[in-house]
């Protein structure tokens, strides 16, 4: 589930925690504003069906996850492409340093086959050169740990895109649906947040709303984009 998310649904579930306090609940449940009630548990239903599909996410791969393995795929393989072609022009190879003229700009314009192409080719040269030039690892950090972690990176961006299509793209799609539930969850929140001041008027009541807005803040667990606001303060009574 995104992180975006995971604060919102956090936030909510700790207000429906703090309202259901032995403490609290009596200060609310069956009591004017009813519709206050009545949004409750509308919340409470909304977080539980949110929670249930957001677990649907992890059986999919998410776009993020293809760009950013693509990302690191690209980014090591720029590195060690531009080594490489400094050490062939050194050598004088212009011909084989040609192919490796490349900036990262050029890396990322590549679809998924040419790069996954692009990388093996350049893995192949690197672990040749390596075996012939071993001097090619501290002179230019041509190392076989950096051509093994290019490898690396090849494998996992070679899994991602070996998978169907539908599997890459089912979690972009779930993310997309949810949002719009969530904006639901929000704006219930934001209306309990208007209704919940009718509870005012004494110290207990007071005590119990400023609580209310306490336990709708939450630690931040990182953001997407999104909606997202922080929640009102406790208005001054």
């Amino acid at each position: 589930m995104k992180d975006e998310f995971k604060n919102r649904l956090a936030r909510h579930r700790k207000v429906i925690a703090y309202l259901n306090e032995p403490a609290n609940s009596g200060r609310w449940a069956a009591i004017a504003p009813f519709r206050f009630g009545t949004l409750v548990s509308e919340l409470t239903a909304g977080v539980e069906a949110f929670s249930a599909a957001g677990g649907q996410q992890s059986n999919a791969v998410s776009w993020d996850e293809q760009n950013r393995e693509e990302r690191e795929l690209e980014d090591i393989a720029d590195a060690l492409a531009q080594a490489f072609y400094d050490f062939l022009l050194s050598a004088g190879r212009e011909a084989q340093a040609a192919e490796w003229d490349m900036n990262i700009t050029k890396w990322r314009k590549l679809t998924e086959e040419a790069l996954l192409a692009k990388a093996l080719r350049l893995h192949t040269q690197l672990t040749a050169e390596l075996a012939a030039t071993p001097t090619i690892a501290d002179d230019y950090n041509l190392s076989a740990a950096r051509i093994a972690q290019l490898n690396s990176e090849y494998a996992d961006y070679h899994a991602i895109i070996s998978k169907p299509v539908s599997d890459r793209s089912g979690r972009a799609g779930l993310t997309g649906s949810m949002r719009p539930r969530m904006r639901i969850l929000d704006g219930i929140a934001k209306s309990m947040d208007r209704l919940i001041l009718s509870y005012r008027g004494t110290p207990e009541g007071d005590a119990f709303v400023d609580g209310y807005f306490i336990a709708r803040r939450v630690d931040d667990l990182g953001h997407g984009p999104g909606d997202d606001t922080t929640p009102p303060p406790a208005p001054t009574p």
